[in-house]
């Protein structure tokens, strides 16, 4: 089977769909790539074929610029480059079926335009999602002005669109998402894939202190793309700070951590592979990225979510819902921060709800099923 790709560099969608390309080229399946750039090496290092874009503009590093809305508009969900990519790609690669990022619309109604065997990568939760989305008038006025364009119906919301494809892979447990009236049903809930141990990836990380020190882990993790976090992540160490623990903080390529004032207790590196350090966290603080987020609830770690914008608002309130963590605002103070933390590590029955809840995530099962799912569309 011979199955075409098209992504793109948004920091938290590329882990779970490197993990399901890679499972598709060990089945045997021929998987080409169409991305940005910075995804070559990955991509050729699990055994696909990479290309990078020949009409959209590469985004390494992500733009600053990207929080407003007419850039998520024009240059990410509808930008008609993306539309060019997957058309040209299809007509040379000649794929049995379609992959295609939930963010690039223009794209995903240009694969239904051809009629083809499409999946869609969906690498948040889907419940809430198409709400927002119906409160901006201008972004469905574009989309269906590309879909005429393109010889199709208007449809009343992008989660329409991403229905009428043949699947919708979403990397979130199904217990963690929220069902809502009208949502599709071509949904696939193949759970968090980066969180598998064969996703691990990077050089051993050690800790940065002593074996014997028992003090608890904070985990500190905010967006590895520039949200203006560096005042959040301040306030957290100075929390953190009045606790007893230890304190590590990864503030991502997006920032630099040495204008950070760190308490003698608190660690800032620029990465570190958290699947090496969330078994021995007691707390994740975090902006509530999903890929954070997945990684804390399959951990079965507790969250103290800070939500800045995108989709952490959503992912937030499912954190609540479930039971696995507390949300505070992300201007919160430092007294506030440094209380619902105490609480939540005082807290036992939290920490036992988010194991049973992790307990419940089969890592595996979830990866096979997506791998039939694709042998199924073929």
């Amino acid at each position: 089977m011979r199955v075409l790709v098209l992504s793109l560099n948004a920091a938290g969608n590329w882990p779970p769909e490197r993990a399901l390309i890679a499972a598709l080229v060990a089945r045997g399946h021929e998987v080409h790539v169409v991305s940005d750039v910075v995804h070559e090496q990955d991509v050729i290092r699990i055994g696909a074929q990479f290309e990078p874009y020949r009409y959209a503009e590469n985004r390494t590093p992500p733009p600053p610029g990207e929080q407003t809305l007419d850039y998520v508009i024009n240059y990410l969900l509808l930008n008609p480059n993306h539309r060019d990519e997957l058309l040209d790609a299809a007509a040379r690669i000649q794929p049995d079926i379609l992959a295609i990022d939930m963010m690039l619309w223009s794209a995903i109604a240009a694969a239904e335009s051809l009629s083809q065997q499409t999946a869609i990568l969906w690498h948040t939760i889907l419940g809430g999602s198409p709400n927002s989305i119906k409160t901006r008038p201008e972004m469905l006025q574009k989309l269906n002005a590309e879909r005429l364009r393109l010889g199709l119906p208007e449809v009343a919301s992008s989660a329409e669109q991403a229905g009428r494809a043949n699947a919708i892979l979403v990397f979130t447990p199904a217990q963690f998402d929220a069902r809502y009236d009208g949502q599709p049903g071509n949904l696939h809930y193949v759970g968090p894939l980066a969180c598998l141990p064969s996703q691990e990836s990077g050089p051993s990380y050690h800790l940065p202190w002593p074996t014997d020190d028992q003090r608890p882990l904070v985990l500190v993790s905010f967006s590895t793309s520039d949200m203006g976090q560096a005042d959040a992540l301040q306030r957290v160490a100075d929390a953190l700070g009045e606790l007893d623990v230890r304190g590590l903080l990864t503030v991502g390529p997006a920032m630099d951590a040495g204008p950070l004032r760190l308490p003698r207790n608190v660690v800032a590196e620029s990465f570190v592979p958290h699947a090496q350090v969330i078994r021995h966290a007691s707390l994740v603080v975090t902006h509530a990225g999903h890929g954070t987020t997945m990684t804390a609830v399959a951990a079965g770690v507790p969250l103290l979510c800070m939500p800045m914008g995108r989709d952490q608002f959503n992912v937030s309130a499912r954190v609540t819902a479930n039971g696995l963590g507390r949300v505070v605002s992300h201007d919160a103070p430092v007294e506030e921060i440094r209380g619902v933390a105490a609480g939540i590590l005082e807290d036992d029955r939290l920490a036992e709800r988010c194991r049973e809840f992790a307990d419940g995530i089969d890592l595996e099962e979830g990866l096979a099923r997506a791998v039939a799912l694709f042998d199924n569309l073929s």
